[in-house]
């Protein structure tokens, strides 16, 4: 008897290197402790954020490091952008007209402009 496949697709697997690369400059040498450091930093973010979320966001232009995004400055930007990322739309609420009339009419009188008066 074997397994039975789940009906649910799953989600394509995110590339953290690639992901890496694409959020932050890339170093030219000591690319291992590099990405040792910015894979713990990843790691801390995800605990905060989801993974997919890391994969959908980007920024004008490269960060230095993963760092950043724990100052005050990044905490913000993360915050906004997530609350972009996770917003639902409310439903559109239909307004039904009824072709029958409310209520007495009322006259605007205008004002009596000194060319209306001569």
């Amino acid at each position: 008897m074997g397994r039975k496949k789940s009906s649910k697709p799953k989600p394509p697997k995110i590339n953290k290197q690639k992901l890496l690369e694409s959020l932050i400059e890339k170093p030219s040498q000591k690319v291992r402790e590099w990405a040792m450091k910015e894979f713990s930093l990843l790691k801390k973010l995800t605990e905060s954020y989801p993974l997919e979320f890391f994969a959908q966001i980007k920024f004008p232009k490269k960060l230095p490091s993963l760092a950043v995004l724990f100052s005050d400055w990044g905490e913000n930007e993360l915050a906004k952008k997530y609350r972009a990322y996770t917003y639902v739309a409310p439903p559109e609420e239909k307004i039904e007209l009824s072709q029958e009339k409310f209520g007495d009419d009322v006259l605007v009188e205008k004002k009596l402009t000194l060319r209306n008066w001569l």
